[in-house]
Formats: structure tokens, C-alpha cells, sequence
């Protein structure tokens, strides 16, 4: 799988699969973390490897943060599957489903994605940790 050729959903999977490898909390019920870190790969400059769904992926800023419907969607989606489990007392947090997780391990990503990946899982350390800031964009160039 290249750069041009993953969905967002294809992309989401081999996410969370670094996110678990990492050992880094994927959280359910507070979605801004997903959110503000497509945002933030959308409108990065990254010289290769970046997905072509990105330039596509539309977001909203009606609340305090970018959100983007599609994200959000099919995020929840893979909770109510099954893919994602949050088995955790106030379901705050999920982790992949161990045997989702060998389907979608098998799955080889080339090496330009590859890298983008390695960028995408420190750009998300963070905003997964909770010290992420929100930018608003800029309507004009006026001071």
C-alpha cells in the first residue's frame, strides 16, 4: 500500500496498530485528540509519504477544535464493530481487538508511507498526551 492508494480507513487501522505498538492510549470518548492530529497532517508540509485522502478530508469549526465527520464516523464505527474494544470501566480508551489486529498487521505498507507513518506516531505522542494546543486558522493576513 502506497501513499496514494490508502483511505482514511486503511490509514486509521495501521494507526492504531502503532499506536499499540508504542503502547500509546487511543482514546474513545474524547475524540478532540483524533481530530486536531488529522488536522494538523492535513495542512503539514511533509516532504513525501503523505496520504492523497488528506487534501480531501474536510473539517469543521463550529466547536473549540477542527473536527471532521468522516474521522469521527469511522472511528465510531470501528468501535461498534468489534475492531476497537473499550473494555475499560468508563470506556475512555480503546485497543484493538488482538485478533483484528493480525488482519490488519497483514497489510504491507511501502517504504514512503512507511516514513510517514514514523511521523505521525511522534506528531501524535503530543496530542495523545494531552498537550496539544489549538490553532485556529487564519481568515486574513491583517495583524
Amino acid at each position: 500500500m502506497n501513499s496514494q492508494e490508502i483511505s482514511l480507513g486503511e490509514f486509521v487501522k495501521q494507526l492504531t496498530l502503532r499506536f499499540t505498538q508504542e503502547g500509546m492510549t487511543m482514546p474513545l470518548r474524547d475524540e478532540r485528540p483524533w481530530h486536531m492530529l488529522f488536522y494538523r497532517l492535513k495542512v503539514a508540509s511533509y516532504p513525501a509519504g503523505k496520504p492523497s485522502f488528506l487534501e480531501d478530508l474536510l473539517f469543521d469549526w463550529d466547536g473549540p477544535y477542527p473536527r471532521s465527520s468522516e474521522l469521527a464516523e469511522y472511528l465510531d464505527a470501528l468501535h461498534w464493530t468489534g475492531c476497537l474494544s473499550a473494555s475499560n470501566p468508563q470506556y475512555e480508551k480503546v485497543s484493538v481487538n488482538p485478533k483484528v489486529s493480525q488482519l490488519w498487521s497483514a497489510l504491507t505498507v511501502d517504504p514512503e508511507l512507511n516514513s510517514f507513518m514514523d511521523y505521525v506516531i511522534e506528531t501524535a505522542k503530543g496530542h495523545f498526551s494531552g498537550t496539544d494546543d489549538v490553532d485556529a486558522p487564519r481568515l486574513s493576513n491583517a495583524g
